[in-house]
């Protein structure tokens, strides 16, 4: 049911699942319900189509299902299927380009399509970052010239108490004196 019910089978493509009699029955009942062109190939390992060269001494990363077409009597036929794949292995299409290719196939979009609509949101997203911290930027410089005037600020005030402290100190020595010079008149006016 969930195979007739499905738009697409993902075969995921190893040497362990191309020897899988329950991966290779699952691709022939798909085919079989006449979806043959949705069935999408993964490659996570081993070599397509190595059973063909065995001289190579690769294993094989294709179940038989994938290869070939069925026939009308709802078996593998002998014509060779050419099935739609994306490479995921290292030097090929890689992880990125490999689930692009499957979105493509999946949306029934072009891969040169997802793979600039990706771009574009790849530029998107580091524009949106750039601005971002440029924001950052202007809030911490912002915050940095705050500080640095309310040092100033604060330095402003000290000096300006401690000019105040030293001329009331100053006028408080100038009162003290006028107070002892007018207390040394009175000391010496006194009979």
């Amino acid at each position: 049911q969930a195979l007739d019910d499905s738009s697409h089978l993902i075969v995921i493509c190893s040497p362990r699942s191309a020897k899988s009699q329950w991966v290779d029955e699952e691709i022939k009942e798909f085919k079989r319900l006449g979806k043959s062109d949705q069935v999408l190939c993964l490659i996570v390992d081993g070599e397509p189509n190595a059973a063909d060269k065995p001289d190579l001494g690769q294993e094989e990363c294709f179940p038989e299902a994938t290869k070939y077409k069925v026939g009308d009597d709802g078996e593998l036929s002998n014509v060779r299927a050419e099935p739609i794949a994306a490479d995921a292995r290292e030097g090929k299409d890689g992880k990125r380009n490999a689930l692009l290719k499957l979105v493509a196939g999946l949306l029934a979009v072009g891969f040169d399509d997802i793979k600039q609509r990706d771009l574009a949101r790849k530029q998107k997203r580091l524009a949106l970052l750039s601005a971002f911290s440029f924001a950052l930027v202007a809030v911490m410089a912002g915050l940095t010239f705050w500080a640095l005037d309310q040092q100033q600020e604060a330095i402003k005030a000290r000096d300006n108490e401690a000019e105040q402290r030293q001329v009331a100190e100053t006028e408080l020595r100038k009162a003290k004196t006028v107070s002892e010079f007018v207390q040394g008149i009175f000391t010496a006016v006194k009979p």
